[in-house]
């Protein structure tokens, strides 16, 4: 029998799953099974050229298109995956080997890209950006260079809102303690477009709130912070539904009781 020959941009013959992301206690057998379709999907010796449709993908898995599309949102989410939406056609996925590698393909640019390196390391060489944080400190963000002193002048919004956003989750989701999640400039995008339209920090913190006070995104797990800041009507609902919470929990004042009762018995 002949053998087979797998050169770059053919499927993948195997395929390999991450260490990290089998030992992460927050993946269950259905996230590790949609990691593995969309790889398959892959040319091999490659993280991109995945182009399934939603069907196709939960066929492969033998697990429903609503199973497939909740478990793809978490691997998103984790930093694990990405894709660019085209309209009328199947996603385009970049499935990522380790949570190093990850970069935005919403626009497939990989020139003109600032790679900024954050934590609280020395003198910045070669170009890199040091920033010194204290929840924005993991290895390294890319940031295009059009946008990075937009990103260095809100970092102080960004840097308290992502730690804000990465307690409530925990909460939202019953964690004991929180996880710190991965920081790629896909999430921290539209944050920044948020805050350069006129959104406060505080009106951000509300969105977050009302984000995980909402029974379908914590059922879902719909929270992440791209979602929340996506635009401005999502902002703005998840600020709403935040304050009409608040409403409902507050207690009636002595006056709000006087006048309830005089209404009632004149």
């Amino acid at each position: 029998m002949a053998k087979v020959r797998y050169e770059a941009g053919r499927p993948a013959p195997y395929l390999q799953l991450p260490v990290a992301l089998l030992m992460d206690p927050d993946i269950d057998p259905h996230t590790l099974t949609t990691y593995a379709v969309l790889k398959s999907y892959c040319d091999f010796g490659s993280d991109s050229g995945a182009y399934p449709s939603d069907e196709q993908a939960a066929k492969r898995g033998a697990m429903s298109r609503r199973v497939f599309i909740d478990r793809r949102n978490r691997l998103r989410e984790k930093g694990w995956i990405e894709w660019r939406n085209s309209p009328g056609g199947p996603n385009a996925y970049k499935v990522h080997a380790t949570l190093d590698d990850s970069t935005d393909i919403s626009t497939q640019k990989t020139q003109g890209v600032q790679e900024v390196h954050t934590g609280c390391a020395g003198d910045a060489q070669g170009g890199v950006q040091e920033m010194h944080t204290t929840y924005i400190h993991l290895t390294k963000i890319q940031i295009p260079k059009s946008r990075l002193d937009e990103v260095t002048r809100f970092l102080p919004e960004l840097d308290e809102l992502w730690g804000f956003w990465t307690d409530w989750r925990a909460r939202a989701l019953g964690l004991g303690t929180p996880r710190q999640q991965k920081v790629t400039w896909n999430r921290l995008r539209p944050v920044v477009d948020r805050l350069l339209e006129g959104y406060q920090l505080s009106d951000l913190k509300e969105a977050v709130l009302g984000c995980c006070h909402r029974e379908h995104n914590v059922k879902g797990g719909y929270l992440d912070i791209e979602l929340i800041c996506r635009d401005q009507q999502h902002v703005d609902m998840y600020v709403h539904h935040w304050r009409q919470t608040q409403r409902s929990l507050k207690s009636p004042t002595v006056e709000q009781t006087k006048m309830a009762i005089e209404a009632m018995y004149g």
